[in-house]
């Protein structure tokens, strides 16, 4: 009988095991998406003196625009949040990345 640790598929699969760094780029990619998934969020804010200038909103309608925007954000998240238990991780992950 073959001793399984001896053959060549044995090696190879230790060789495709992560390394140690790789945890860390993980991190870090997902530091960056975060970073700028956030920043997406709060872009709309700093539009407001232009919405202001050229439609002419006034800053009660700036106001309501902004906290619309951050309530249906808000009241999607938890749908948003189902539907991601839902799937794999890694189909949610490009999902909201192609969004």
């Amino acid at each position: 009988m073959l001793d399984p640790t001896s053959t060549p598929f044995a090696e190879a699969s230790h060789e495709r095991t992560p390394g140690a760094r790789y945890k860390w780029h993980v991190v870090a990619m997902l530091w960056g998406i975060s970073f700028f998934n956030y920043a997406d969020r709060h872009a709309i804010f700093s539009v407001f003196p232009l919405l202001e200038k050229e439609i002419g909103l006034t800053t009660v309608q700036l106001a309501l625009l902004g906290s619309s925007f951050a309530w249906v954000y808000g009241l999607d998240a938890p749908f948003a949040g189902v539907i991601v238990d839902r799937v794999r991780r890694k189909a949610a992950i490009l999902a909201d990345l192609q969004v």
